[in-house]
């Protein structure tokens, strides 16, 4: 039974329970048997429960303290993540600095082998990265045209997000693919 319990009376079926509470001689309550239910001998006031007097906000400055302990980080940098989990719909994408895209290519039409774009990491994969280059669909640059040293991993060479900048080696409009090549246009930023 809680504290509350007591406070409104909602002590039923105490048969199990044995409540004991010492009552002062001049506070006794004669009990007869018409009483089927006994809602308290002794005022609340008068009871000697501990009650956690804290407001809310400092109790939850007190778990955020024992988390921050427990994995080993500040309570700042705890409070940030938290912050930032509150938000509906994040996604890291949208802080990112925008690619400005050349306005002379809206469509796969207006490509052609060779052209030299700037574009946006969309996404790493273990073959390599696919990249917004500012139409409909994004392009692929190979593992094998990222850098002209060996690499394993494509994530050696680019994040998502990252900026880059590619030549388009080869176009497919039937399946409306786009091959793109880092190496084939001189220095990125990233080489």
């Amino acid at each position: 039974y809680t504290i509350e319990d007591v406070s409104t009376g909602n002590l039923r079926d105490i048969n199990e329970r044995i409540m004991k509470v010492p009552v002062k001689e001049d506070k006794k309550v004669n009990i007869s048997s018409k009483n089927t239910r006994l809602k308290g001998l002794e005022a609340l006031s008068q009871l000697s429960f501990k009650e956690d007097k804290k407001p809310a906000r400092e109790k939850i400055k007190d778990r955020i303290k024992v988390l921050a302990e427990e994995l080993n980080i500040g309570i700042p940098t705890l409070t940030d993540i938290i912050e930032e989990l509150k938000k509906p719909g994040r996604d890291p994408r949208d802080e990112m600095p925008k690619v400005v895209f050349r306005s002379d290519v809206v469509n796969f039409e207006d490509m052609e082998v060779g052209m030299k774009l700037t574009g946006t990491v969309r996404n790493v994969v273990d073959f390599g990265a696919f990249v917004d280059i500012g139409v409909k669909q994004d392009g692929l640059v190979h593992l094998s045209e990222m850098s002209d040293k060996f690499i394993k991993n494509p994530m050696e060479v680019v994040q998502v997000g990252d900026t880059v900048n590619v030549t388009i080696i080869s176009i497919d409009k039937e399946r409306q693919r786009i091959g793109l090549s880092m190496k084939k246009h001189g220095r990125n930023k990233n080489d």
